[in-house]
């Protein structure tokens, strides 16, 4: 069974095609962006969500964006867990 969190996490960057940074799904999840980033990293290493880097519009600084998982490796995921 899965945390909570971890579901709470996949439906907010479901609901961000465009993918969001640490400290856009903590503030949606009303969280510090210190926890919730490392914990999204963690996830990201798991393959249960995915991590780019790109220079964000307000920002001209590299920063990690996440993203929900495509329906196919999302299969995968379930398939294996």
């Amino acid at each position: 069974m899965r945390p909570v969190l971890v579901d709470r996490v996949l439906e907010i960057l479901q609901d961000s095609p465009g993918g969001l940074t640490a400290e856009e799904v903590a503030e949606r999840l009303g969280r510090s962006a210190d926890n919730i980033g490392s914990r999204l990293s963690k996830l990201a290493a798991y393959g249960i969500i995915k991590k780019t880097r790109a220079r964000i519009a307000y920002d001209s600084t590299l920063c990690a964006i996440y993203h929900a998982p495509t329906s196919a490796s999302s299969a995968t995921n379930k398939s294996g867990a």
